[in-house]
């Protein structure tokens, strides 16, 4: 059995399934599953943290924080919208007139702009400012203010003897050791949620009133840290869904679950699951229907990026396994000094420049941190990388594939896509006579976004 069954299999067991918070009757186990699942997957496949956990916002942008939130918050707008969209800013990585653009969300906010509310979450204490929607309030507001309330709080006994029976069983049942600062951390999530979850309900049931929402989008909706939301937005009436942001597979533990413990999960997770094309909306196994719309930022975006003669030869990274990706590069680099290379981090891995700040002492190798990641995909003779979405991207660009091959690489992306290679040497021989890679773009990436975003809509909007 896979590290990836094994944890997936824990769903079944009798604690996720019954365990709740008192007062609000919500599943403890849908808020600290991901983070025990992700803890646990590291561990077992001896990666890298994906992203920084400590970062602290300046005292400057967390007086800027709180004072936006406050001002646009969401119970500031004047009128009912059909559609709402939580969006991170980690997303808003395009600028479009000036003004910051989510790569997920907002292609399908505009095409109704008028009847879609946005809510922003700040990532790391910050605000992507000016916004390309319309319509754009803060959602931080509602945890800030719950936040305040909760220090002068305190969990009921009855959670508290939850929350300790529940982290009992990550300890016993989890099949890998987790550390003791891991179970310290599960059970501070757990606290953290008994005592804001009854402040969180009354604020988020008057807005339900006041937007009337038909459809409410929520990034991130099946990692759990947004259970309580799909809960009481279903209980209003309110549809929930999610839009794919990356690659899904069956080792994607926030997309499938176990045999039976779904459906208890069931009401804290997203009805709808919208997925880039039939590959993935086979890949999930969850209580959530999936339902293929396509991919509008690749559809927009490759439509508009021509395929150039070869250039730069691209390295996709990723935090789980950055210090591999900066070896393959900084060996490449050697090997071929008249070749440029560029190095992409993940967003998640803007934090720990320290891992590949190396490379931009090596004359053929550029960092590439920010632009339009689409259009290093067009210009490069290969694309390198481990398990990210865009490998999937470029194949279905035309570009030619590597992908490094390991287990974790394996249980995410499908077999057929590229070459796959287990040391520098395979890659090498390949920089002057690349193959071609195997892939289905429709496959990946359905058309017809509009078209099929708009008839989600109709459909959820009839009830």
């Amino acid at each position: 059995m896979s590290i990836f069954e094994a944890l997936r299999a824990l769903d079944d067991r009798e604690e996720p399934r019954t365990l709740r918070f008192h007062q609000t009757d919500m599943l403890l186990w849908p808020f600290v599953r991901w983070f025990v699942f992700a803890e646990a997957q590291q561990q077992a496949l001896a990666q890298q943290p994906a992203f920084a956990t400590n970062h602290r916002a300046s005292l400057r942008d967390r007086g800027e924080l709180l004072l936006r939130s406050q001002l646009r918050g969401p119970l500031s707008v004047k009128r009912p919208f059909d559609i709402v969209a939580i969006e991170s800013s980690v997303g808003q990585t395009l600028r479009r007139e000036g003004r910051w653009f989510d790569r997920i969300s907002d292609y399908f906010v505009m095409e109704l702009p008028e009847r879609t509310l946005v809510l922003d979450r700040a990532h790391h204490g910050k605000y992507k400012r000016p916004r390309y929607p319309s319509h754009v309030r803060c959602w931080d507001t509602f945890d800030i203010r719950a936040g305040i309330r909760a220090r002068i709080s305190r969990p009921l006994d009855r959670d508290v003897a939850s929350i300790d029976r529940l982290v009992s069983f990550v300890k016993t049942a989890t099949p890998v050791t987790l550390s003791e600062s891991v179970l310290a951390h599960t059970r501070e999530l757990l606290l953290h949620w008994a005592v804001r979850l009854p402040l969180l309900r009354d604020p988020l049931a008057r807005f339900f009133d006041l937007v009337r929402p038909k459809v409410l989008f929520i990034e991130d909706a099946s990692y759990g840290a947004f259970a309580h939301v799909c809960r009481w937005a279903r209980a209003a009436g309110i549809a929930t869904a999610e839009f794919q942001h990356g690659v899904i597979s069956r080792a994607h533990l926030a997309y499938n679950y176990g045999d039976r413990g779904g459906r208890e999960l069931a009401d804290h997770l997203p009805q709808y699951l919208l997925v880039y094309g039939e590959l993935w909306a086979q890949q999930v196994r969850t209580p959530s229907e999936a339902v293929v719309v396509g991919c509008p930022h690749f559809s927009e975006s490759t439509r508009a990026v021509r395929r150039e003669s070869p250039g730069h030869v691209l390295t996709i990274s990723q935090g789980i396994c950055t210090d591999a990706m900066v070896r393959i590069t900084r060996e490449l680099a050697a090997r071929h000094p008249t070749r440029r290379f560029v190095f992409r981090p993940h967003p998640g891995e803007l934090a720990f420049r320290e891992r590949y700040a190396s490379l931009e002492t090596i004359a053929n190798v550029e960092v590439n941190t920010t632009g339009d990641l689409f259009e290093q995909l067009g210009r490069s003779a290969l694309v390198i990388g481990h398990s990210s979405t865009a490998l999937v991207e470029a194949a279905g660009m035309g570009a030619p594939v590597c992908v490094l091959d390991d287990e974790g690489s394996r249980s995410v992306l499908p077999a057929g896509l590229g070459t796959w290679f287990t040391s520098v040497d395979q890659v090498s021989s390949l920089l002057d006579t690349p193959a071609s890679p195997s892939a289905s773009r429709t496959e990946f990436f359905a058309d017809n976004w509009r078209e099929n975003y708009q008839s989600f809509i109709a459909r959820v909007a009839a009830g």
